[in-house]
Formats: C-alpha cells, sequence, structure tokens
C-alpha cells in the first residue's frame, strides 16, 4: 500500500483491511533524501516508522534525490516495487490519495509496465 502517513492513507487501509479480498503486505514510502521527510507531506521518517509499526506491517522506503525528474522518480519506484512484487507476491498497489484522473491515469500505465495492478 502506498503509504504518505495522513488520514487519506489511513482511510484507505482501513478500507482495506475491510475487503476479505485484500491482504495488505507492507507500506510503501516515497523519502526525500535531503530532508528524511515523506516527499508529499514532509511527514518525518520516524513519524511513518511508528505508524508501520503501530498497524503491524513492514515500511519499505524509497528515497528520492532532493531535485528528482518524473523520469527519475518512476524509474525508482518500478525497481522498488518490483522487488516487491517478487518478495511479497504481490499483485497490486493500493493508491487512497485524493482521486484525480490524469494521476490514476499515470499510476496504472507504472504499473501495467511491472505487471501489477492498481487499487484506487
Amino acid at each position: 500500500m502506498a503509504w504518505s502517513g495522513g488520514k487519506d492513507s489511513a482511510i484507505g487501509m482501513d478500507k482495506a483491511l475491510d475487503d476479505s479480498h485484500i491482504e495488505v503486505e507492507a507500506l510503501v514510502t516515497v523519502f526525500s533524501e535531503h530532508s528524511g521527510r515523506t516527499s508529499i507531506h514532509g511527514v518525518r521518517e520516524s513519524l511513518i516508522e511508528k505508524q508501520a509499526e503501530e498497524i503491524g506491517l513492514p515500511l519499505e522506503k524509497i528515497w528520492i534525490k532532493e531535485k528528482t525528474t518524473e523520469k527519475e522518480f518512476e524509474k525508482r519506484l518500478k525497481e522498488k516495487l518490483s522487488i516487491l512484487k517478487e518478495e511479497y507476491d504481490i499483485e497490486a498497489v493500493i493508491y487512497s490519495d485524493i482521486f484525480l484522473e490524469d494521476i490514476k491515469e499515470k499510476r496504472e500505465k507504472l504499473l501495467r509496465e511491472i505487471e501489477l495492478e492498481g487499487v484506487f
């Protein structure tokens, strides 16, 4: 599950846990190497680690440079998700952020490239 540490992630996790067809294996969070915080909301790594611990799931981290290009970000994301696909035998990635069609389409395209599905 893509995990930002915010309320949308928590709501998505709650819904995923209520769905008997979904088994959440790990949380995946993108961090900035420069700040040590999440790349989107700026949440500290230590808080995300504590959330994962409380939820009882492993935290898988993706580190990006401060001025990462979209292409480099996608490359890192695909590399990490490909590893997790094998390690956890996953079939999909759950996203629970604000629904924007263009972002959803980009995610679905990226996931197709590594033979994963998106759950939104």
